[in-house]
């Protein structure tokens, strides 16, 4: 696999050159520093613009095109990262040498037609397009508390630091969804172009001085570059455990969500030590809190954590019984606390590793995971997978119980169900 970053005067070009897959994918990466009353407007942004577009102005209209690219495929996301707001447009196509000579020149075109002529009637978005849309945000706003577990999670973060940017909710709120139309909505597309950070990725067996003709023909000077200033979020340790209980009715399982947050890791810390202390702590089905508190003990349906490195934080998630919270808060305070104490076994830290490597090896076959990989790699100054997994081995245990002793208990979250299942 090569590479080739090229930087220009208005956009960062990325080339991944692969003979692993048999299409080709582009990535357009569009970062701004977030601001929490355009959330939704992104959100909404972002769903007009790969729904439809001037030229083909129906939604029939973009799938027939997308059929004529040989069943290409266009997809988008919205999301936070860090003190970023990050929106990527996805296309898939198939490879030059399974269809005609000039299918990714007219998938560029057509990408070309998404990003820069929108479906504007008037001087505002299209009202029919528009209601969809906005219809479609407005149910994901409403229907969040369907999801327990996903909604204690919010809470919790919102409660650590509302300061913060992770405690903005990232699919938007209705009070901002309201104030939108479809001109307002045109106004901030044009700011959106005129202010985004973009970078391209494209994937595949491709030939490099092709795929960056292709892209300076589409893309041209649209943009003006700037950079990317403090990405990360730094977090003040925490003066004492905020612990916050909801009441749910008709909710059988109780989500408890924990946060803690990470402060003054050094660099190795950041890319290395603190992965595989969240694996060990509770990042796979071998880690503490999987074998101690769901296996020997049988306190709760699930428990997990994750570590977010653009936030400096571990969050951990778990369905239990209400009964049953505070003897597993103490369980996992217990854990955490084993860390810190060195109670680690060589055999925990291989299985961690080994268990990182498995992962790492799996980006192998996703494009879209590759490209995510090179974008972390840009953006956040992660190193290549050969150097990760070489790296991950030179974690000692020394390593994770200094890193543990940076790791601060902030916040414990409890949405309480009134039902109990049977565990």
């Amino acid at each position: 696999m090569n590479y080739k970053k090229i930087e220009t005067d208005h956009y960062n070009i990325h080339l991944i050159k692969t003979e692993r897959f048999k299409t080709i994918t582009i990535t357009t990466t569009f970062m701004n520093k977030i601001k929490k009353d355009e959330i939704t407007k992104r959100n909404l942004l972002v769903d007009m613009l790969v729904y439809s577009c001037k030229k083909y102005p129906s939604r029939r209209d973009m799938v027939i095109k997308l059929q004529d690219l040989y069943a290409a495929q266009i997809s988008s996301s919205c999301e936070r990262i860090g003190n970023y707001n990050c929106i990527k447009i996805n296309m898939t196509t198939l490879n030059n040498k399974y269809t005609n000579k000039r299918n990714l020149k007219e998938a560029f075109k057509f990408l070309k037609e998404i990003i820069f002529n929108p479906h504007i009637d008037n001087g505002q978005f299209n009202e029919e397009s528009f209601k969809i849309n906005y219809n479609k945000i407005e149910s994901q706003i409403q229907t969040i508390k369907e999801n327990p577990q996903k909604y204690s999670l919010i809470r919790m973060v919102e409660s650590m630091d509302k300061k913060k940017a992770y405690s903005y909710h990232g699919f938007g709120n209705l009070k901002d969804l309201l104030q939108i139309t479809p001109h307002n909505l045109y106004n901030f597309y044009k700011k959106f172009i005129r202010t985004s950070i973009v970078d391209i990725y494209i994937i595949g067996n491709i030939d490099f001085d092709e795929s960056e003709q292709l892209i300076k023909n589409t893309f041209k000077n649209k943009f003006n570059k700037s950079q990317i200033e403090d990405l990360t979020i730094e977090n003040e340790q925490p003066i004492k455990i905020k612990v916050i209980k909801e009441k749910e009715k008709g909710l059988n399982q109780s989500k408890l969500s924990m946060g803690l947050k990470t402060i003054g890791l050094n660099e190795f810390e950041k890319k290395y030590v603190v992965t595989l202390y969240n694996t060990i702590l509770g990042g796979s089905f071998d880690s503490k809190f999987f074998q101690n508190i769901r296996e020997k003990n049988s306190l709760a349906y699930y428990i997990n954590s994750r570590v977010d490195k653009y936030d400096n934080l571990i969050t951990i998630v778990s369905g239990i019984s209400a009964d049953n919270f505070t003897k597993i808060v103490e369980l996992i305070k217990k854990e955490i606390n084993n860390m810190i104490d060195g109670n680690i076994t060589d055999e925990e830290i291989t299985i961690a590793k080994n268990f990182y490597i498995t992962l790492l090896q799996e980006l192998y076959d996703s494009p879209i995971a590759l490209i995510d990989s090179y974008f972390s790699m840009h953006i956040l100054g992660t190193d290549d997978i050969n150097t990760r997994m070489k790296k991950i081995q030179e974690v000692s245990k020394d390593d994770i119980v200094n890193l543990s002793k940076k790791i601060y208990l902030d916040t414990v979250f409890l949405l309480e169900g009134d039902q109990n299942e049977e565990n």
